[in-house]
Formats: structure tokens, sequence, C-alpha cells
């Protein structure tokens, strides 16, 4: 249809900008002669796996210089609350939070971290291409690209099993999954018997 007024515009999108949306770099599988390597896994002796996956490398020796675990009950609105305290507290005093990216405490306890403007080290049973529990995918993203780590013992694509979990003792491999990455673990116990 011609209509005396019309106007055609014509417009060049090649040089529009488009966002790139972010792509996580791979991980990285951390060795024992690499600088970044957590220096309390010598303290494991036999037990120090051979090398841990990593996203976020860069940041690993800073972070695991001071860190503390914050672990423990799963569903328990009184141990949200003082994890969320504590989790701030550890993390406003220079500490790093390291916890895994279960729900209830452990991830209370990154996102209190985060909201006091610090970064957090995350310790996973499982590889790094997939969150556990895997509703959990925005925390495992956001940790390395808010100056945090990630770490595994599993290397990408291999799933979360029970048998990354039990052992002797409840919460055992919990702690074990992070353990090569702190230098304590002070409110297990005050935080619930689940841990």
């Amino acid at each position: 249809m011609n209509h005396p007024d019309a106007a055609v515009v014509v417009c060049d999108v090649s040089a529009v900008e488009r966002p790139t949306p972010a792509v996580p770099r791979p991980p990285r599988f951390v060795i024992p002669s690499d600088d970044v390597r957590p220096a309390a896994l010598a303290d494991l002796g036999a037990d120090c796996p051979l090398g841990l996956w990593v996203r976020g490398h860069e940041q690993l020796p800073q972070l695991t210089a001071r860190a503390m675990a914050v672990t423990g009950n799963r569903a328990a609105a009184e141990a949200l609350t003082r994890a969320k305290a504590f989790a701030t507290a550890v993390a406003e005093a220079g500490h790093t939070v390291t916890a895994t990216l279960a729900y209830g405490v452990d991830s209370a306890a990154h996102r209190a971290a985060a909201r006091a403007g610090r970064a957090t080290l995350a310790g996973l049973p499982r590889g790094l291409d997939r969150a556990h529990p895997h509703d959990h995918a925005q925390l495992l993203s956001s940790t390395p690209t808010s100056g945090g780590a990630v770490v595994s013992l599993f290397p990408p694509g291999t799933p979360a099993r029970w048998r990354h979990w039990t052992g002797p003792g409840r919460g055992y491999r919990r702690r074990r999954r992070c353990s090569p990455t702190y230098d304590a673990i002070p409110a297990l116990h005050l935080l619930g018997e689940d841990a």
C-alpha cells in the first residue's frame, strides 16, 4: 500500500552491538606443582587428592589462606538465622566462607557472605559443570564471577552420587568435599547435628 506520507527507513543492524552472554571458563585441574594449589592439601598426607577441579583458580590462594567452613542442618529455621549471622561475621572478619551448595545452612552462608560483599568458596560432590542441588545453578555460576571459587574432586560430567556424601559419621564426606580448602570448622555442632 502506497500512502503519500509513508517513508521507508533503512537500518544497518550489522553495526548494532549485541550483549555477549557470559560464558563460564572451563574448570582447571590444579595439580601439586601449581602455584594456586591450596597449601592445606599437604596436611592430608596419604589422603591428599592428586588434584582439584577448580573454577576461579586465580583467587584460590587468597580464598584458602583464611577460609572457614560454615556447614550444618539443611532444614531448620533457627539454624538458618544463626548461619546467616555467623557467615556474615566470618566474612566481615576477613575470612572466606567455605561451604557446599546444599540447601539450608550451606547455601544460606554463601548468600550471607555475598550480601556482605565478600567472595566465597564452594565445594561440590560432583563435576563443576552442574550445580548440586540443581536449582542452585545461579549460586554455582555467581560464585566465581564475584571473586570466589568452586572446587571439586570430581571431573566435569561426574554426577552427584549418594556414595560421594556417605561415610563414617553423618556428614563426613560433605565436610571432606571442602576440607582441602579451609582451616577451621567452628560451626558444625553449633548449627545442627546434621552437619
